[in-house]
């Protein structure tokens, strides 16, 4: 083998050994890494919806889409059913998000406040390295949900996303948690492809 050879196949590798650190740094930055945070919980027992104010970060080069949210109480249960759907008003099913936009209003049947915000529906795709913040309301038909937005145990969230599906515990009571004997506002949960019950590979 000559000199010429030789630097020829000496490049070769190093370039080989470049590509494969940039395939392994893309592949690494666009596995899911998505934080969930749910705060604010608005309960309107008028009409009987729960609204959560659901922030979502994407520490991914992928996006990612929040395909399905359901709401289950302190015993992994869905609420319960009281109304009556013989009627032909529109009815979503206890603990799913309301299909359409709302006002965000709070109302525990003493006062009542109307927010200066809308309320958003599901699908909601959240952009590489971005941060999204959105009122969901849930329906808590035949449920006070002045009692769902109080409890003093965690309430359970079940996601569905574009790479896979998992179980998120939120906390109604506050915005704080006590860490180190202080209270800190509560950070946000991430969520990777080993937290998922159901992976999904696109």
């Amino acid at each position: 083998m000559n000199l010429k050879d030789f630097i020829t196949l000496l490049m070769s590798g190093i370039s080989l050994i470049f590509s494969s650190i940039v395939f392994f740094k893309d592949f690494i930055s666009s596995r899911m890494n998505l934080g969930i945070k749910a705060e604010y919980f608005t309960p309107d027992i008028e009409q009987q919806i729960l609204f959560v104010k659901m922030n979502f970060l994407n520490h991914s080069s992928k996006p990612i889409t929040i395909e399905y949210i359901e709401l289950f109480d302190i015993h992994m249960k869905k609420f319960p059913d009281k109304l009556d759907k013989s009627s032909n008003e529109y009815i979503v099913e206890p603990g799913l998000t309301i299909p359409f936009s709302k006002n965000v209003t709070f109302n525990n049947g003493e006062n009542k406040i109307t927010y200066p915000e809308k309320s958003a529906t599901i699908p909601v795709t959240v952009l590489p390295y971005t941060n999204s913040a959105y009122f969901l309301g849930f329906s808590l038909n035949g449920f006070d949900s002045v009692i769902a937005a109080s409890r003093s145990e965690n309430l359970t969230m079940y996601i569905e996303t574009s790479e896979g599906d998992f179980y998120y515990d939120v906390d109604p009571r506050g915005i704080y948690e006590t860490r180190n004997n202080l209270f800190v506002k509560v950070g946000y949960s991430f969520f990777k492809k080993n937290n998922c019950i159901t992976e999904k590979h696109l």
